[in-house]
This record gives structure tokens, C-alpha cells and sequence, in this order.
């Protein structure tokens, strides 16, 4: 195991570049390229306003989208970090044909919160709430010429979470204290299904188009949106999840908890296989990551630093 001290506050996310060798860490510390061979820095960027809270990588590795914490969206190149093209939310009009608009751009200066990017699919998903546990509505934001924005549906309370699945049709949301999650069409903005958890979820993550995974307390729980059923549970961890990701071939979960530990589990098998401490970032939702090879992880720590490791503990 190896630990980067990436920045001297919190690394609220980490991402892989497509080649494997290198390190994206970032937080309101600034963001960072990491060498993991060399264990050096290769260079640093400026941060968006109000942090960071994901990277997302061209599949060649030329651009990373970085999407900050008020919602502000940058493509910038790799791997001197240039800005290319920013977005912003509140510049972004909404869908002339759709009767659930409205103008509410002054409204979302300042509240958008976990954005995640589809960088196949050149489209964004954010929720926007005025305060901090109030209701919360979520959109999906085409960045492509012109810029579209569509209000896809509402929450009674704050979103704690976002995501697209691999193919671009399934939008997923939940909300911090109700725990529902709705399920959506990308294209259309309809909801496809809604689904109570027993408890607050934390995160959620698809693992393929027909596939859910939910945080729920300190279990992961997996949804199958066709059937509209819980399908699996994976427990281990003895607090709540804060992070999870899945590798790229579908077969691993790395999960990040409350309680200081990091979790591996076996989808095939639904089993946790390797488990050891961490001081993670409880506010980091996007604060681990697999290689794209599957044979390196890391994750982000409250402390500023960034844990990597062999996910088989043989090598």
C-alpha cells in the first residue's frame, strides 16, 4: 500500500487516468496529477468553486471533465489542466418543449450540488435545493450545441446523490433523509420507477443498465430496475457508506465507510473479500476508484491523503 498526500485538506475525489499510470486527486485544496510509479507530483490545477466533486475522463485520455461543487462544469486537457470549455448551469436555458419548465435560473446560482457527467453521452445530471435539508429538484443538463436544460422531478428533501447508467438511459437519484430513490429516462424525463429503501442512502451507482447499487446505512443493496425489486444485500461494514465504485469489468465493488474502513467485495460471489482501516473523507461521494486494469485501487482521505493498493492481496 502507498499513501499520497495530495493536498493539506480533504480529497473529496480520485480518478484514474485511462493509461493506469497516473493520479487525478482534488479537493478545495486545489487538484493535483499524480505519478504513481514515481510517487511524484506532475502538476497542479486550480480548483472550481466550492470544490470538487468528480472527474471524468475522455475514454483516449486527452480531456477530463471536472465537475466542482457548486455545479460549474470544466473540460480541461491533460495534462496541463487548460480550461477547454466551461459550463455553468445557471447560463444554461431550459427546454422550450417541455410544460414542466420554468426559468429558475437566479434560483440555482449557488445550489447545485452532485453533479455527475456522461462523457459518451455529453449530458449532466445535478440536483439543485435552496437549503441544506430543503426539497430538491433534479436536472439533466445536454452540454452539447445548444445547451439544453431539462427538470426531470422533485425530492421532499435534499439529494444526497446522482447517477447515469453505462448506456446513458437510466438517471437514478436519492434523497438524504426520506431515503427514496427515482429511477428515470434520461431522453424523456419520465420516471420509470420509485423505490424505498429501509433507511438513508448515502450514494448510489449503476453497475450495468439494469442494475442499481444503493448505499443504504452500512449496506449495499443491489435494485433491479426492470423487475423493481431488491435482488442482493452485501453487509460488512459496521457504519454507514460514504464512497463506492465499481470496476470496469462489473465483478469488483470498493466501498469507503464511516466506520474507517475500506471495503473489496466479489459482485459474482456477494461476498466482502478484503477489508483493512482508513480514515476516509466521509463527504467525498466519489472518493474511490479502480484502475482501468482492475488491479489498483484508491481512496481519499479526510487527512489530505490518498490511499492506493493492490486489489489481489498476492502481488
Amino acid at each position: 500500500m502507498l499513501v499520497f498526500q495530495c493536498h493539506a485538506k480533504p480529497v473529496t475525489a480520485v480518478a484514474y487516468h485511462p493509461n493506469g499510470r497516473e493520479l487525478l486527486c482534488g479537493g478545495a485544496g486545489g487538484i493535483r496529477t499524480w505519478c504513481l510509479a514515481a510517487g511524484e507530483v506532475r502538476a497542479e490545477w486550480a480548483a472550481l468553486p466550492g470544490g470538487i466533486g468528480e472527474f471524468t475522463f475522455a475514454p483516449d485520455g486527452t480531456a477530463v471533465v471536472v465537475c466542482g461543487g457548486q455545479g460549474k462544469i470544466d473540460l480541461r486537457r491533460w495534462p496541463d489542466g487548460a480550461v477547454l470549455q466551461r459550463y455553468d448551469p445557471t447560463e444554461i436555458r431550459p427546454a422550450a418543449d417541455d410544460p414542466r419548465e420554468r426559468d429558475d435560473a437566479p434560483t440555482l446560482r449557488r445550489t447545485i450540488h452532485h453533479v455527475t457527467f456522461s462523457y459518451a453521452h455529453r449530458i449532466a445530471v445535478g440536483a439543485h435545493s435552496p437549503s441544506l435539508n430543503g426539497p430538491a429538484r433534479v436536472y439533466l443538463w445536454k452540454v452539447d450545441a445548444p445547451p439544453v436544460r431539462r427538470h426531470l422531478w422533485d425530492h421532499a428533501d435534499a439529494v444526497g446523490s446522482v447517477a447515469l447508467a453505462p448506456g446513458g438511459r437510466w438517471v437514478a437519484s436519492a434523497s438524504k433523509i426520506e431515503g427514496r430513490v427515482v429511477i428515470g429516462d434520461a431522453a424523456t424525463g419520465d420516471r420509470v420507477t420509485t423505490w424505498q429503501p429501509p433507511g438513508p442512502v448515502g450514494v448510489v451507482r449503476f453497475v450495468d443498465d439494469a442494475r442499481l447499487l444503493a448505499a443504504v446505512g452500512d449496506n449495499v443493496v443491489c435494485f433491479d430496475v426492470s423487475a423493481g425489486r431488491v435482488v442482493w444485500t452485501l453487509r460488512g461494514h459496521r457504519d454507514y457508506v460514504t464512497s463506492m465504485t465499481i470496476a470496469p469489468d462489473g465483478r469488483t465493488l470498493v466501498t469507503a465507510s464511516a466506520d474507517e474502513t475500506v471495503g473489496v467485495w466479489s459482485i459474482p460471489d456477494r461476498k466482502l473479500v478484503r477489508q483493512f482501516p482508513w480514515a476516509v473523507n466521509l463527504d467525498a461521494r466519489n472518493g474511490v476508484a479502480v484502475a482501468p486494469d482492475g488491479c489498483t485501487a484508491a481512496a481519499a482521505g479526510r487527512d489530505g491523503g490518498v490511499l492506493v493498493w493492490d486489489l489481489d492481496p498476492t502481488t
